[in-house]
């Protein structure tokens, strides 16, 4: 029950992990989005936005979008292309320090756009 009330969070070790595990990654010509759902997915974009910059990324500010709930329990890193190994580090690098993710892909209407790191809402206990 006190880790549902907490909600997602990396600790230092967890933060400094994922960090040094997307420093050598190839760096994107359009700065990253950090889109959460609701407050608690705030706070964990709030970490990753951090943790990005300073892995040496640029990324816009914060958004959160309460319409975004469809995202469902965990992450998405939403690309051009599903196969890009942008994303595939990226999912690989949250996986790392426990966080689910799943890279999908933009629908012809986002090609172009940045990359996004969607948080949904947390998983409840069970999910």
């Amino acid at each position: 029950m006190e880790k549902e009330k907490i909600g997602r969070a990396l600790t230092a070790t967890q933060i400094e992990a994922f960090i040094g595990l997307l420093e050598s990654v190839p760096k994107p010509t359009r700065p990253i989005e950090v889109v959460g759902a609701d407050r608690e997915s705030g706070r964990l974009g709030t970490t990753l936005k951090r943790a990005l910059e300073s892995a040496g990324f640029t990324v816009n500010p914060l958004a959160v979008d309460l319409l975004i709930g469809w995202t469902g329990p965990g992450i998405l890193v939403r690309q051009k292309i599903v196969a890009d190994p942008f994303g595939i580090k990226v999912r690989s690098a949250l996986g790392a320090v426990g966080l689910d993710a799943t890279v999908v892909e933009y629908d012809t209407e986002g090609i172009g756009r940045s990359i996004e790191i969607i948080i949904g809402y947390r998983p409840f206990e069970g999910e």
